[in-house]
């Protein structure tokens, strides 16, 4: 019964999120590992971390209108 209860709430929490909350709440948790790395393996990651959400979003879009 309170795992129901605990699933609930992570269900109604994330449905309140948009899909840039998530996306900048992944890409801030990714960055905080990268942060953990030293100089030269912090950068590679830090390349890997992708666009900020508007320009993932713009190209997102660009993507759907092509098919």
């Amino acid at each position: 019964m309170k795992l129901n209860m605990v699933v609930f709430i992570c269900v109604v929490g994330l449905s309140s999120c948009t899909n840039q909350q998530l996306y900048d709440a992944q890409r801030n948790s990714n960055r905080l590992e990268c942060d953990r790395l030293q100089t030269v393996q912090r950068d590679e990651c830090l390349k890997r971390l992708g666009p900020e959400y508007n320009k993932y979003e713009e190209e997102r879009q660009k993507l759907l209108q092509k098919k």
